[in-house]
């Protein structure tokens, strides 16, 4: 039968859990975090996180990651932001790799790495994460990281305008850049692009990332 929706019943279950299933705290987390069968605490999420986090649950270890980068329920810590978006991202979470390949890239918590930057955005990109489309798109435009390569800039542009939601905020900076990459290849070059991006079976998309990535 179903079972009626109960959040704070669930954040009793979960909390009971925690010993045995480190996820379980990475759903308190997101309970506080939501403000889901409690008052929202974003305190108590980064604690619930880091508590994931320390034993080895992805999950816990990017929303961790994004508590640090934006300073939530606490201060921004960019160092630790990094720490636990490449200890998620090492176990294949997509979010993470984004999160990493961008640390990279702009020195956010390490030293700035443009080729370490574009191993994780392209690992990310592939998986069918957004953001790391734009961006992998405009460091082969730019040659920031990649080597010059105007169709695989123009290719993961138009595969992240066509993954981003419709009201995703950074939907137009991407469609921007599509635009200038396109002014920069003929309707030849870009026709089989076209063609190949339109018939592309889009990887189950990782949602967009949030503010700073």
């Amino acid at each position: 039968r179903i079972v009626p929706l109960d959040y704070p019943a669930a954040l009793r279950w979960f909390k009971a859990c925690r010993d045995k299933l480190p996820g379980c705290a990475t759903s308190v987390g997101h309970l506080y975090r939501s403000g889901l069968g409690v008052a929202q605490d974003l305190a108590e999420a980064r604690h619930y996180y880091l508590e994931a986090a320390n034993r080895g649950d992805a999950n816990g270890q990017v929303n961790l990651a994004i508590l640090y980068r934006n300073g939530w329920g606490g201060a921004v810590d960019q160092e630790q932001a990094f720490r636990w978006y490449l200890a998620a991202a090492e176990q294949g979470e997509i979010t993470a790799m984004n999160g990493a390949g961008y640390s990279y890239l702009e020195g956010y918590g390490v030293e700035r790495d443009p080729a370490k930057a574009f191993y994780w955005l392209k690992r990310a990109a592939e998986a069918g994460q957004p953001n790391a489309m734009q961006t992998l798109g405009v460091m082969y435009w730019t040659e920031d990281g990649a080597p010059p390569d105007l169709f695989n800039a123009y290719r993961w542009l138009a595969m992240a305008i066509r993954t981003y939601p419709p009201n995703d905020a950074k939907l137009p900076l991407a469609q921007k850049a599509f635009r200038e990459v396109s002014g920069l290849l003929s309707e030849a070059q870009r026709q089989p692009i076209d063609i190949a991006v339109a018939q592309s079976k889009p990887a189950a998309a990782a949602a967009s990332s949030p503010p700073g990535r």
